[in-house]
């Protein structure tokens, strides 16, 4: 497999400063999912976005259908369905917009479907021959596909924290082209647990405090790995990729952190746990198999613009703290504190989009307005 070598043409370092508060409006101004509405009722929701016309388009993941409501929060119809057939779905992988197309990426199917926002299916395009291991990850609007590699662990020996690695590469022009390598990055962290030294370990899935590689789909690619502050700026035209710093200094995991998670890891993902459910957790928490210093963020996001949005890291989901907000260069330019227990999704010009969940597992659609400062 050719890897593309990477030159670091520059560095540019974003300096901690005052940065202005970004206000959101005090209450939202549209929610989906209040009432008794089976149109509302949201299981899993990866991918939810707003169009020109104010129309919203959610992706629920438990039906793997795109559901689409007006401006004023009315449901006007599911596009797609489970299955296997044209314009159906096994794994809604990722979804968006290409002005009002909609377009969805099955890495199950191993296709990419375009729609209009009626509901018609435009094309269903399949991805045949080599590279079975990429996962579509953003769609361009030149028709371009990033993609990245799967999470391929290994749980042979000792008990660990293991680093993978990720590949990021482009299908140019179409979603069935060759894969273009762009480089290897550290990846995810996994846990494996091995409190009998078997010859192979029992994977319990991703640590908890990472360090986990984020990115932000777009040109340029954004990736980087939370344990430090820095992100590759990777141009998709050949040019030498950057380095932007974040300014953001390491903090101490305290207990209180790794309670907390551990505490919310066992009341949602205890379905998920083997039978030595406790014996596993009380390894995976343990001061022996995490960091020092806590995750310096959690998410990426980035506008057309090349405004990039570096997501708070916080064990607690109830507390609110602010998003950082920076030009393409690294310049800080803005704080926002978004309501608890809300993950951003989509962002406009006067607003955000996001899913928040409730103490239930309830999850709701919500659109903020946006005050730039």
């Amino acid at each position: 497999m050719l890897i593309r070598t990477i030159i670091l043409a520059a560095i540019v370092v974003a300096p901690v400063a005052a940065q202005p508060r970004w206000q959101l409006s005090p209450r939202p101004r549209l929610t989906l999912g209040v009432g008794n509405d089976p149109a509302t009722e949201f299981t899993r929701v990866a991918y939810a976005f707003r169009l020109s016309d104010g129309t919203l388009v959610v992706a629920n993941g438990a039906t793997r259908e795109l559901r689409v409501f007006g401006p004023d929060g009315k449901f006007r119809r599911n596009v797609g369905r489970d299955g296997a057939g044209p314009g159906e779905f096994k794994l809604i992988s990722w979804a968006g917009h290409l002005g009002d197309t909609l377009v969805v990426a099955d890495d199950i199917n191993r296709r990419a479907t375009r729609f209009l926002i009626d509901g018609t299916l435009v094309s269903a395009t399949a991805v045949r021959g080599s590279d079975p291991t990429s996962s579509f990850s953003w769609a361009l609007k030149d028709g371009s596909w990033i993609v990245s590699t799967y999470t391929s662990p290994r749980i042979d020996g000792p008990q660990r924290v293991y680093r993978d690695s990720v590949q990021f590469g482009i299908r140019r022009g179409r979603p069935d082209a060759p894969v273009e390598w762009l480089g290897s990055f550290p990846g995810a962290s996994v846990v494996v647990v091995n409190p009998t030294n078997a010859p192979h370990g029992l994977l319990t899935g991703f640590a908890a405090f990472g360090p986990v590689y984020s990115f932000a789909g777009g040109d340029p690619l954004l990736v980087g790995s939370d344990d430090t502050d820095s992100l590759r700026v990777i141009d998709l035209h050949g040019r030498p990729s950057t380095m932007v710093r974040l300014g953001i200094l390491p903090e101490p995991l305290t207990d209180r952190d790794i309670e907390l998670t551990r505490k919310a890891a066992a009341e949602g993902s205890q379905a998920r746990l083997p039978e030595s459910t406790r014996r596993a957790a009380e390894i995976i928490y343990s001061r022996q198999m995490n960091p020092r210093t806590r995750p310096r963020y959690r998410g990426l996001h980035t506008e057309p613009d090349g405004t990039i949005w570096v997501g708070p890291f916080s064990p607690d989901p109830a507390a609110a703290v602010p998003y950082r907000i920076y030009d393409r260069t690294g310049r800080p330019i803005g704080l926002l504190t978004l309501p608890p227990r809300f993950a951003l999704r989509d962002i406009g010009a006067d607003y955000i989009l996001g899913v928040t969940t409730d103490d239930d597992g309830v999850e709701r659609v919500a659109v903020y307005g946006l005050t730039r400062r």
